[in-house]
């Protein structure tokens, strides 16, 4: 076979033969008619940032550098500065001492961003160390502050979002003193990942947060555990780079005595120095001021510098070293020692990750997060689904690539109880519905569905908080009504299937039943229920609707629950705002049920709903079958069900 690139190929070869031979005629054809040989080289120009600082030998910030002081090398070759910025109001200011005065208020050009972070993984001494923090926080007061605070544990949870009022950041700090999720939680571990997963997951939420940040880590000893951390640490230097954030690490374990276990360490954990020098900041160790480290961040960011270079040559993902020298003697530079260039699809893993973590932050009115109880499934636990939707036709276009759906389930100290994760392909639909079953034990819990549209810069998130009583013992409660539809099909002869409503609107003419279920755990004797009611209510209070009466006989010594549908004639009713509610009686004891409101809209013409169900709701698993339930934000059923939206 006879390849049709062969021949200009040999004409290439003779001309730059001719050429290198130089003979004139090859030059005036080469001229005439470029050489080319299909090869297309991108190359793309980095501006990346470095914060630094700089200290003489007394510690006293260094407020006069200029560029012409200063040489950069990456991987130990020399760049050119592109840019010098310089933000230093306070001038040579002295490095605070433990238990001194601050200095007079200077205030910077931005306001001083700092992190409060508190690692209950390895603090010592926690009630301790939020009162030195409030102390800190009255001492070294200068009215140009932000902060966030966060705690590290079994998650990385947002204790209090930025914010410039003193006052709520202090209510912050008393609220965890007096938080068992945080101080009684269970915070043991085999290694020390999970540290290096958290902070790691802290400095890509900072990324987001322009100018330069700090983070003062109220940590204490580590454990070995083996492992080799070498990368984990290289990589957090670099993202701190990126994330323009220096952590300044406070070994919280303070002044130590011969009755402390293990052997003294002068100048605390090598983990955390080393953290702080790998990322341009501070340690502070061997002290019982534990505000020390919040007072020199403080005074550290009243005088910074920034430089700015040009990477022609960038590395997507690889993390580079770097290196400051001055020309100046007796200066001590303090800058982060790796960088890095995310590349696109780390980016959007990194925003992603960030996005479950902080989805406040994603908030966006296109998803939609529930969680919905079905019933008891025993006597310590009940049946629940998650519920989650995206709504595609407020979003951009995906051009065919595929996204990924994320719902997770989290107690109050962050511990993970059930992370449902789809890849999807786009689908011509104008929503994407998941559902998930699951078995929840009474108590608080948090709810967050994430994703990343097709075509999206930037995931989007919803979040709620919901909690559960205990079930009742030996005496029946209404749980309900419940909007939604049955669903085609049955997982097993008598066992209907029922598909809750996410969103509380509904089309007219429109397929819509409710639900409302009779429930009994644990009794001596069969229990009847009389009188299952429910009623349809407008907007104006109006009964518009009542449904037949239905009584129920539950069953002794077991969980289950009498299930009463009905369907609800959409066509008939005006676009508007209803309510249903529904309530009953056993042995001469009125039972409250709940109130479940949607809205009416007018009918309108679009693209289909896509409802994933792979491996599927199941909402038919198990015995009894409890249909679906949701509870809705009007009076709890009896005993309360209740839930509750974070904001």
């Amino acid at each position: 076979m006879r390849c049709r690139h062969a021949r200009p190929a040999r004409a290439a070869i003779a001309a730059l033969l001719a050429v290198a031979a130089g003979s004139p005629a090859a030059e005036e054809a080469g001229r005439e008619r470029p050489l080319d040989l299909g090869i297309e080289e991108q190359v793309g120009v980095r501006l990346v940032l470095v914060d630094f600082l700089a200290l003489d030998r007394r510690g006293r910030t260094v407020p006069d550098l200029a560029a012409e002081e200063i040489v950069l090398l990456v991987d130990g070759r020399q760049v050119e500065i592109a840019s010098l910025d310089r933000d230093c109001p306070a001038g040579s200011a002295d490095d605070p001492q433990p238990r001194a005065a601050p200095p007079p208020v200077r205030f910077t050009r931005e306001p001083r961003k700092i992190v409060l972070a508190f690692d209950y993984y390895h603090m010592r001494h926690a009630a301790e160390t939020l009162d030195h923090a409030l102390q800190a926080l009255d001492r070294w007061p200068a009215g140009d502050e932000q902060h966030m605070i966060v705690s590290l544990g079994e998650a990385l949870r947002i204790e209090q979002p930025w914010t410039s009022d003193a006052a709520e950041v202090r209510r912050a700090l008393e609220r965890m003193r007096g938080d068992p999720d945080l101080y009684a939680a269970a915070h043991d571990r085999l290694t020390e990942w999970p540290f290096f997963e958290r902070v790691q997951t802290l400095l890509d939420l900072l990324e987001r947060v322009p100018g330069r940040k700090t983070v003062v880590l109220f940590s204490g000893p580590f454990r070995p555990d083996g492992f080799f951390h070498d990368p984990a640490h290289r990589r957090l230097a670099a993202i701190s780079t990126v994330a323009r954030a220096a952590i300044y690490p406070v070994d919280t374990g303070g002044l130590r005595t011969l009755v402390d276990a293990g052997p003294p360490r002068w100048g605390g954990p090598s983990e955390l120095r080393r953290l702080a020098n790998e990322t341009g900041g501070r340690m502070t160790s061997d002290t019982n001021d534990l505000g020390l480290g919040y007072a020199r961040a403080h005074r550290d960011l009243g005088c910074t510098y920034t430089l700015g270079f040009h990477d022609s040559r960038p590395r997507p993902d690889v993390a580079r070293r770097l290196t400051l020298r001055l020309g100046r003697a007796g200066i001590r530079v303090i800058y982060p020692e790796f960088y890095l260039v995310r590349s696109s699809a780390e980016r959007r893993r990194s925003l992603l990750r960030t996005a479950a973590v902080a989805p406040r932050v994603f908030e966006s009115e296109a998803v939609q997060a529930e969680l919905f109880l079905l019933g008891p499934r025993s006597g310590r636990h009940w049946r629940a689904v998650l519920g989650a939707e995206v709504r595609l036709d407020s979003l951009p276009p995906g051009g065919g690539e595929d996204w990924t759906f994320r719902v997770l389930v989290r107690k109050p100290n962050g511990t993970l109880v059930r992370s449902v994760e789809r890849t999807l392909p786009e689908r011509d639909a104008s929503r994407v519905t998941l559902f998930e079953p699951l078995s929840l034990a009474p108590g608080r819990y948090s709810v967050s569905a994430v994703t990343a549209p097709p075509g999206g810069a930037e995931p989007i998130a919803a979040s709620i908080a919901a909690e559960m009583a205990r079930v009742p013992r030996a005496e029946p409660f209404l749980v309900g009504p419940i909007l939604g539809s049955r669903l085609p099909g049955s997982a097993a002869p008598g066992e209907p299937s029922f598909e809750p409503l996410l969103r509380r609107e509904v089309e007219q003419g429109s397929s819509l039943e409710s639900l409302t279920l009779a429930c009994v755990s644990g009794a001596a004797l069969p229990i009847d229920v009389r009188a299952i009611t429910r009623e349809l209510v407008g907007p104006d209070g109006r009964r518009v609707l009542a449904f037949e009466p239905e009584p129920a006989r539950l069953p002794d010594r077991q969980t289950a629950c009498h299930e009463v549908l009905d369907a609800i004639p959409t066509a008939g009713l005006e676009p508007a705002r209803y309510a249903l509610a529904a309530s009953a009686e056993s042995g001469g004891r009125p039972l409250s049920g709940g109130r479940a409101e949607f809205t009416i809209v007018p009918r309108s013409t679009g693209p289909p709903v896509a409802a994933d169900r792979q491996p599927g709701p199941s909402l038919r698993r198990g015995k009894p079958p409890c249909p679906a339930v949701t509870v809705g934000r009007a009076p709890r059923p009896s005993p309360p069900l209740g839930r509750r939206r974070s904001l």
